[in-house]
């Protein structure tokens, strides 16, 4: 069988890749079918509850701001409807059922790739996230998390995914105290990396409940561009071949997909490397390549 919703495939790096001959959910909603024990992370309510963190579903009250208020499930993933609320004034403004709100956390912004066995995380990868804002991101890069970063994330998984075997993505936030505040049963972005031994072992950990891979990866980096809601960008792929053909890999959005999004903008594609100066070189001289052209506004945000 082939891996469930997405297939990595789709990234030419892995083009010699070997099908899984075992169901493995790449997407939110495989996952959420796939693995009945563990899908009730999916529930953004739930996750907060189980760190004790102030929150409730729209109906209810917070007694401090600011909170954020976004969907209690959202398979579609990229923020979506996620809104910062400074006061009562404003949250009466965002009366929608299916929604809950939660205490506003502050700090850097990571996204844990954690391999998981019986139970126990047994290799893991940090991503961090340099934010534009409005739920958008500049690019991520690989770091080495912090020991108390780490320690709640695996404590966390071992606690509440005791059974679970897989991969799991959990988004944080804040260092010294961190809080999760998305869970995921699937990969986030290992697939990003072009490491065949990584996803030979992913393919064995679902297959043979088996995990060999030790390797530290320590510098890796993911761009983004970014565009406007309502449009419908094109490229030459003839272009985008020229222009990313020293990347590691690289992954262009589907149009009919740009609903998935944070409050922000679109985003177009996604850029990936180990050296961070071919990702910049990259989406520089891809930015100006697009129909129409994306806004100044949007490009000013981006590192150059």
């Amino acid at each position: 069988m082939p891996f469930l919703g997405y297939n990595p495939k789709i990234l030419k790096c892995y083009d010699k890749l070997s099908d899984p001959v075992t169901d493995i959910p790449a997407t939110d909603d495989t996952a959420w079918t796939h693995f009945k024990n563990e899908r009730w992370v999916y529930n953004k309510l739930n996750v907060a509850l189980s760190q004790n963190i102030e929150c409730g579903p729209i109906g209810v009250k917070p007694s401090l701001y600011p909170v954020v208020v976004k969907p209690i499930y959202n398979m579609f993933g990229g923020g979506m409807g996620a809104q910062k609320i400074d006061n009562t004034t404003q949250l009466e403004n965002y009366r929608y059922p299916g929604c809950m709100w939660m205490k506003w956390i502050t700090g850097d912004h990571y996204s844990h790739d954690i391999m998981v066995l019986d139970g126990k995380p047994v290799w893991s990868i940090t991503f961090k996230g340099h934010s534009i804002g409005q739920g958008m991101f500049d690019y991520w890069e690989v770091i080495k998390p912090s020991t108390s970063v780490i320690s709640y994330v695996y404590n966390w998984v071992k606690t509440h995914l005791k059974s679970y075997t897989g991969c799991v993505c959990l988004e944080t936030i804040g260092e010294q105290s961190p809080t999760i505040i998305e869970v995921h049963l699937r990969m986030g972005d290992v697939d990003r990396l072009g490491n065949y031994s990584l996803l030979t072992n992913v393919i064995s950990l679902y297959e043979n409940k088996m995990w060999k891979f030790k390797e530290e990866i320590l510098e890796f980096y993911l761009f983004a561009i970014w565009g406007e809601f309502g449009v419908k960008y094109t490229i030459s792929q003839k272009i985008v071949e020229t222009i990313c053909k020293n990347l590691t890999s690289y992954q262009f959005d589907k149009p009919e997909l740009y609903y998935q999004n944070p409050i922000g903008g679109v985003r177009i594609a996604i850029l990936n490397d180990s050296n961070k100066k071919n990702c910049l070189t990259a989406r520089h001289n891809l930015i100006s390549q697009f129909t129409p052209s994306i806004p100044r506004y949007l490009r000013d945000k981006l590192i150059s």
